[in-house]
This record gives C-alpha cells, sequence and structure tokens, in this order.
C-alpha cells in the first residue's frame, strides 16, 4: 500500500464519518488530477470516484440523504456516488463534490440541488464544509 501523504485536512472530504475519512490523498496524476489511497485496501491511488466505491466497498457507511446505514459489499445496484453540485450544474468529480447515497434517494435527487432536494442535508453539508475549510485554515495558518 502507498502510504498516505500528511497534507492535513486541505485534501480530505469535508465528511469525516466512514468511509469518507478512511481516503487519503496520494498525489496527484500527471495531469494534476488527486489520487486517493484507501486505508487497509493495499490498492494504488486512483481518482476519487473509485477511491470512494472502494473505501465504501471495505468499511460500508451511510446514506447521506436519509443516513440509512449500508454494511460493506451492499451491491452497487443499492448504492450510488451522489454529486452534491449536479454534473449538469457544473459539478465535478472531485472529493468534496461526492457523497454516498442510496438509489432511492439518488434517484429522487437526479440532476436537483442538494438544497432543492433536501434541506437538513443541504445544511450538514454545509456545516461540514465549514468546519473542513475552517481546519484547512487552521492547518495552513500553523505550517507557516
Amino acid at each position: 500500500m502507498v502510504p498516505p501523504m500528511k497534507h492535513g485536512p486541505i485534501a480530505h472530504h469535508p465528511l469525516t464519518e466512514t468511509p469518507y475519512n478512511k481516503l487519503f490523498h496520494a498525489g496527484n496524476s500527471a495531469h494534476g488530477v488527486p489520487l486517493y489511497a484507501v486505508l487497509g485496501s493495499g490498492a494504488p491511488p486512483c481518482k476519487a470516484p473509485t477511491a470512494l466505491r472502494s473505501a465504501f466497498n471495505l468499511y460500508g457507511g451511510r446514506c447521506f440523504y436519509c443516513r440509512a446505514i449500508m454494511p460493506p459489499h451492499v451491491s452497487m445496484q443499492k448504492v450510488s456516488l451522489d454529486h452534491v453540485v449536479p454534473r449538469k450544474q457544473g459539478g465535478t468529480n472531485l472529493l468534496h463534490n461526492l457523497v454516498i447515497a442510496c438509489k432511492d434517494c439518488n434517484r429522487a435527487k437526479a440532476a436537483s440541488p442538494i438544497g432543492a432536494f433536501r434541506q437538513d442535508s443541504s445544511r450538514a453539508y454545509l456545516d461540514a464544509l465549514e468546519a473542513h475549510i475552517a481546519d484547512a485554515i487552521r492547518a495552513l495558518s500553523a505550517s507557516g
């Protein structure tokens, strides 16, 4: 396994629960795309969507929207990655824009903004993002 690089909170997912907390920034591809290692997987670093799927397959997690518990190795027919900012609205495949969702929530949200789908989820994501940014600022301030 490639040892995780120490980039502090800057390159981590804003959500701190499993499986998001099992991903570590391991560098960038030759094209500048962030690559992530999954703790305990032994797999080479990969792009965010693949890494998050791998972390979920190893550790399980919850649907970000309805909070349903989804154990590891659940069929990807029941689980999906959702884009917080939909791709149709300019969302990316970068780690901070991806969450685990059950298929029912993913279908219901479709290409809607998170706030239009579930305001409680929107608030939770914004709170996590605010804490993530504050941690990153503290880390940058402490380093120099």
